[in-house]
């Protein structure tokens, strides 16, 4: 049997990809995702167009005081991030992303469904 690295990278992107819904929608896999006392968003960005594009957002939103977790899907030009309203707010979020230099088209909030 012979595999080719297109097959190897797809696998890979299987085991490290976040887990789907049957909706289709993508979500972070972590235990406060469900927690009642978070927020989970998804945030359409404009501007990025690398790795490290991605990552500059990832370290900046991370940064924020009560985001949990932040994940930026480059190709696909999102981030969904998990944050705890009581600390932070979707427009400091949004106002950190455009000062880095990107522009957040829109957001919409995640429904949770364990609460």
């Amino acid at each position: 049997m012979q595999i080719s690295l297109t097959g190897i990278f797809f696998l890979i992107g299987m085991i490290y990809s976040p887990s789907v819904l049957a909706d289709g929608n993508r979500f972070l896999n972590f235990e406060y995702t469900i927690q009642k006392d978070t927020t989970r968003i998804k945030v359409h960005i404009d501007g990025m167009s690398c790795m490290r594009c991605a990552q500059k957002i990832e370290k900046k939103v991370g940064a924020i005081d009560g985001v949990k977790d932040v994940k930026v899907y480059l190709e696909e030009k999102y981030a969904i991030i998990v944050f705890e309203p009581k600390n932070t707010t979707i427009e400091i979020i949004r106002s950190t992303i455009d000062d880095a230099g990107y522009e957040v088209t829109k957001h919409e909030i995640i429904k949770n469904n364990k609460s």
